[in-house]
């Protein structure tokens, strides 16, 4: 490696750490706000999550802060004419593209390591912390108001003390063809299983209440399950690992081979067989975005390698004493053409129209407009 490669090299990392920090600080800050409003998460339990945040952030900023540390480095080396002084010496200006290409491939797979880091570590994380946190967020909230309603229980207490409930009355709303359950008990404490997604409350001497009939007495103590998150770990794209995706297609496919065999048996007329088709459908369309998504890991962390391709030649182009101009020439249309493309093509391959190969289209596009403007960046 030439002394103008390792100095070109040199300024890249030190632009792209800086701006990469720095963004993604502000990013995960501003989702750990708005996940911690969202779920009403008192300010510990929000900054526990925060780091669970990381890998999704950096998928998004790795990718922008290239582009950003390319353009700025060659805008400024070519306003500087350092590139005219290569150029006396007989020395190319791209014979150090080589080494940025290469950068920004391992900044790729970094990239698609973060997407796989992300659905393996950091949402399963985040759930379990908020999970493990809800005793301390009911106990805080009972505490002020002495009492706390949710969309899976309500509980009315006399006093909290020490982490517990004194003289409590729990109601579990009716679900399915289970009754209404009130409890009323003397002494209730909480308890959490992240594994299951279950709320367990320790009830001592008390009465339940099922329904309208069924009442007991229980002079110790008795534990109730309340499910707070019916689908722990869903069969979704952003929740599993690369090679976790194929269970879930097959899980997915026996699903909509139980659906197929009902629908045969269901007149076609039907109501039921019209929400068995919707039900269908919808399967069919899980298992394409499913199927899809491991290429869709790779295409959107290799916009890395086309973001580069794109930005150097922009950079020497336009000679830009700002050196935030070549980035923004760079960054809008890449905005306004590659984002909406990357989405569309995900789109019509979860519809079916095209096959899974086809997320790559956006990153084409990037290679060949890249490519062509290399080849026509003067000497």
């Amino acid at each position: 490696m030439t002394i103008w490669t390792r100095h070109v090299l040199g300024e890249l990392l030190k632009a792209f750490l800086l701006a990469v920090g720095v963004a993604t600080f502000f990013l995960v800050v501003i989702m750990g706000a708005r996940e911690g409003l969202r779920n009403g998460l008192p300010p510990t339990v929000v900054v526990e999550i925060l780091p669970y945040f990381l890998p999704e952030v950096l998928g998004i900023t790795i990718p922008i802060c290239v582009l950003l540390a390319v353009t700025v480095v060659y805008s400024r080396l070519a306003s500087l004419n350092e590139f005219v002084a290569l150029m006396a010496a007989g020395i190319h200006p791209l014979r150090s593209v080589w080494v940025v290409l290469s950068w920004a491939t391992i900044s790729s797979l970094l990239t698609v390591g973060c997407y796989e880091l992300s659905a393996i570590w950091g949402r399963p994380g985040m759930r379990a912390v908020i999970l493990q946190s809800l005793p301390r967020i009911a106990l805080a909230r009972l505490q002020l108001d002495k009492s706390l309603t949710t969309p899976h229980f309500s509980i009315v207490v006399q006093q909290v003390h020490d982490g517990r409930l004194h003289h409590a009355v729990i109601t579990i709303p009716p679900r399915g063809d289970q009754p209404q359950i009130t409890i009323s008990a003397e002494l209730v404490e909480f308890a959490i299983d992240p594994a299951r997604g279950t709320l367990i409350l320790r009830c001592s001497r008390g009465e339940v209440i099922a329904g309208e009939n069924q009442s007991g007495y229980f002079p110790d103590t008795i534990e109730r399950e309340i499910f707070i998150d019916h689908n722990p770990r869903p069969l979704h794209r952003h929740w599993l690992g690369m090679w976790q995706i194929p269970e879930g297609v097959e899980k997915l496919r026996e699903e909509l081979r139980g659906l197929t065999t009902e629908m045969a048996a269901t007149q076609e007329s039907s109501f039921k067989r019209k929400e068995l088709e919707r039900q269908a459908e919808e399967v069919a369309r899980q298992i394409r975005r499913l199927a899809s998504e491991p290429l869709r890991r790779w295409a959107n962390g290799f916009s890395c390698l086309g973001f580069a391709l794109v930005g150097i030649p922009v950079a020497l182009r336009v000679r830009a004493e700002h050196v935030l101009t070549s980035f923004f020439l760079s960054f809008t249309p890449i905005s306004v053409l590659y984002y909406p493309l990357l989405m569309v093509s995900d789109q019509i391959t979860t519809l079916g129209y095209l096959p899974p190969i086809a997320v790559w289209l956006a990153n084409l596009c990037l290679v060949v407009v890249g490519v062509s403007l290399l080849r026509s960046t003067p000497s």
